[in-house]
């Protein structure tokens, strides 16, 4: 099924996130004559973290599209939510408090492998699926002043784990294409979802204390909250 096929039941696409990164993504994975508006969440992303650091992303992205989903009160919207976290043995780095905070990050990131973790929220017609992606990264070894000349152009203050791989802090990572993989693993996915919940598949999970259920889409996952 097309996507533009998928989308008929939806009278407009809302992505709340303010998130340049997002926007941009979301508006190349739509068909040319699809739009989108954007309405940033105001949930507090104080969710406790615990131990598994994709179900607490899956969780904020969550409570951020339900945020607006309620603020919008129209479910013919299709709303799209997103969280996203670095995750350095096994604890939760998300956006630094300053650009001191920034420093010690990326400090702890120099030169070690690390995860990106990405949770996604869809929600229309009263249903609402959610996944998550997760990718390696490696850091290359960084000296002290490589570390401050970044960290004080302010570029790591709204990202997760101080820095973003898009931009100045490509140069950071030691190996591999993370920018290209991800925003290609992460788009057949949300294409995914939106095809899975905008024609009313049969079946919706809903997420109990047990754990969640996944459905294999073209070689990725899609869990469904």
């Amino acid at each position: 099924m097309l996507l533009k096929e998928a989308l008929q039941s939806v009278t407009a696409i809302v992505l709340a996130s303010g998130s340049p990164r997002r926007r941009e993504l979301l508006g190349q994975m739509l068909p040319k004559d699809v739009s989108f508006v954007v309405q940033k969440s105001t949930f507090d992303e104080d969710l406790p973290k615990g131990d598994d650091a994709a179900l607490y992303c899956v969780r904020t992205a969550e409570k951020k599209g339900e945020e607006v989903c309620a603020a919008i009160n129209d479910p013919s919207r299709l709303i799209i939510s997103a969280d996203t976290v670095v995750v350095l043995d096994n604890v939760v780095l998300e956006k630094p408090a300053d650009e001191a905070h920034a420093v010690a990050m990326l400090r702890s990131l120099s030169g070690r492998s690390h995860d990106v973790v990405t949770g996604c929220a869809l929600f229309h017609g009263g249903r609402a699926t959610t996944f998550y992606e997760r990718t390696a990264v490696q850091f290359s070894s960084l000296s002290d002043d490589a570390i401050a000349a970044y960290a004080a152009t302010g570029d790591p203050l709204d990202k997760a784990g101080g820095y973003g791989i898009q931009g100045r802090a490509g140069a950071l990572v030691e190996r591999g294409d993370f920018a290209s993989e991800t925003s290609s693993r992460s788009t057949k996915l949300i294409w995914a979802g939106i095809r899975y919940i905008a024609t009313a598949a049969s079946q919706l999970c809903r997420r109990t204390p047990s754990g969640v259920s996944t459905m294999a889409v073209s070689g990725a996952s899609v869990r469904h909250a």
